[in-house]
């Protein structure tokens, strides 16, 4: 018997959501450093703006990941995000029907993928994007379930 307290599963969102951040931002200092070669001033300050612009929506996106997590505890299925703002959703195991994963080829190649929890035909199901492992954590998620008095 597990106690409710104890956390079996603690994760978060795939690392995978952090390549177009950063690929905007390397992209945006290879057009920096094309500037600076061509030492035009319009083409220098839109080349400022633009590693800022880059780096403000990088900087962003990491700390919203970093920011996010699934948490399974003995009782209950926990999805936290934001900073400024914190979102906390918390669904109790008893409420859960079922666990799908949507997974598509590219997400089994870098193992990320979607947790769909089914909650019944009166809630809407909760879905989780970009979830590392996802039937890793799906098969945890059940084994809870089932592990329940």
């Amino acid at each position: 018997m597990q106690r409710a307290d104890v956390v079996l599963l603690d994760v978060r969102e795939h690392w995978w959501c952090m390549v177009l951040p950063v690929g905007v931002l390397l992209v945006a200092v290879g057009a920096g450093m094309v500037a600076a070669v061509l030492a035009e001033p319009v083409f220098s300050i839109a080349a400022v703006v633009g590693i800022f612009a880059a780096l403000t929506f990088a900087g962003w996106r990491y700390v919203r990941w970093v920011a996010g997590r699934l948490v399974l505890t003995g009782d209950r299925l926990v999805h936290r995000r934001g900073l400024v703002v914190r979102r906390h959703t918390a669904v109790p195991l008893e409420r859960i029907d079922a666990v799908d994963v949507r997974q598509g080829l590219f997400g089994r190649l870098v193992g990320a993928g979607d947790l769909v929890v089914d909650q019944g035909p009166e809630v809407e199901p909760l879905v989780l994007h970009r979830v590392r492992r996802p039937v890793e954590v799906a098969d945890t998620v059940l084994d809870a379930i089932a592990a329940r008095p």
